[in-house]
This record gives structure tokens, sequence and C-alpha cells, in this order.
């Protein structure tokens, strides 16, 4: 089960504080001691930092929202738990790493649709003819 992580007591007097600006994202990997926040006290702008590693399973509240001490703003899960990828989609890609682009097409044959440009089934005049002796003439 993922972890809790509550709007800290940052100083003696503080009652809500606000998320000046999230630094991390869900799917992102923290380690212990990571910046999570930049949170405003009554007093300052302090860091929330980590106390797990793991990975940031969802953000409760957003940039700017306020949120009272003690109330839960975002999750972190630890290995092995889920980090609020769904069964069937894909795990999140490294940071940094892209997916490979999808070929692209080499000839006007293969840049339209089946069926031609109208949508309509090839005339046997429009299909191609296999060579003889099954290679490409």
């Amino acid at each position: 089960m993922p972890i809790d992580i509550t709007m800290p007591k940052l100083t003696d007097s503080m009652e809500e504080g606000r998320i000046v600006e999230w630094k991390v994202g869900p799917g992102d990997r923290v380690r212990e001691g990571d910046v999570l926040a930049e949170i405003e006290t009554d007093k300052a702008v302090m860091e929330l930092e980590s106390f797990w590693d793991g990975t940031v399973a969802e953000l409760l509240r957003g940039n700017g929202d306020v949120a009272a001490v003690g109330d839960v703003i975002a999750r972190i899960a630890r290995a092995g738990e889920e980090a609020g990828v769904s069964p069937g989609e894909p795990e999140p890609l490294p940071e940094g790493e892209l997916l490979p682009k999808p070929p692209e097409p080499e000839g006007p044959d293969e840049a339209r649709p089946p069926g031609g440009p109208e949508g309509k089934a090839p005339t046997p005049t429009e299909a191609p003819t296999p060579a003889a002796n099954g290679q490409p003439s």
C-alpha cells in the first residue's frame, strides 16, 4: 500500500501550508532525502523531503493549493507496489528515454490508406501483379 505524504508542521505556529511547487511528478523515482516540493509556511518557504525510497504514485494537491497540517498531499509507492499504473498500461519509461519512432512510409503506395484515397477498393488494373518467380519486378 502506498505511503501517504502529509502536509508537515514545519513551524510551531503552522496550521496550513501552500504548495509552492512540486519538484516531482507521478511515476518519478525518489530516494530518501530527495526534495518533493517547496512548501510556504506562515513564516518562510521550506523544502519538503522524502523519508522513503519509492515511486511517486500520485499528487493529490497541485501547485498553489493550500492544505491543513496532516492532510494527505501525495502518495509514494515502495518497491514492489503499484505506482498508479493500471494493469494493461505500459510502465513509465525511465527519464530521458523515448519510444522508438514508427517507420516512415517508403513510397506513395504505403502512404495511402487501404482502398485508395477515395476509400474505394482498387480495381484489377490498379492492383499490383505478382511476378512469375515470386520476386518483385
